[in-house]
């Protein structure tokens, strides 16, 4: 349930609880507890992510257990498709470069997600850190690309 769906049934319920009903306005929503005072509330994570950096798999940093990671340009590179707009010289913005850019992504974060259940990880990640430097995602980046290569 999604933060600010649980304050409004928070507000609901002390609503009823009060009689009022369920009625309650803006400010009582806002006076009950506010989304900004529930997320202060959870725990907070010691992974260091950018959302964007997410290739599959949970994306919340205090969900995450145990988190792979791999070099992604590396990986997006040895696929097929990126070597045949390589060869050619197809230009990433072209029309034809979109279409063969998109599959290599594609395929690049399938054979990540099928890594990512072998594994038993939670998620992988183009980038990713612990403010603990003992504790490391688990570098993927080779399976991933066997992975590609038997798919290929």
């Amino acid at each position: 349930m999604k933060t600010r769906a649980r304050v409004v049934a928070v507000c609901i319920a002390v609503g009823l609880a009060s009689g009022s009903g369920g009625a309650t306005t803006p400010a009582e929503v806002e006076g009950v507890a506010s989304v900004s005072a529930l997320q202060a509330a959870a725990p907070a994570s010691d992974w260091v992510v950018d959302e964007a950096d997410n290739v599959c798999g949970l994306t919340d940093p205090r969900h995450l257990t145990r988190p792979g990671v791999m070099k992604y340009d590396t990986v997006l590179n040895a696929t097929s498709e990126m070597r045949e707009m390589a060869r050619k010289g197809i230009d990433r913005d072209s029309p034809e470069g979109q279409v063969l850019y998109n599959k290599a992504v594609d395929r690049v974060r399938r054979a990540a997600a099928a890594i990512m259940k072998d594994r038993k990880l939670d998620s992988v990640w183009k980038a990713i850190s612990n403010k603990d430097p003992k504790r490391r995602a688990l570098e993927i980046t080779d399976q991933v690309r066997r992975k590609l290569d038997v798919s290929a």
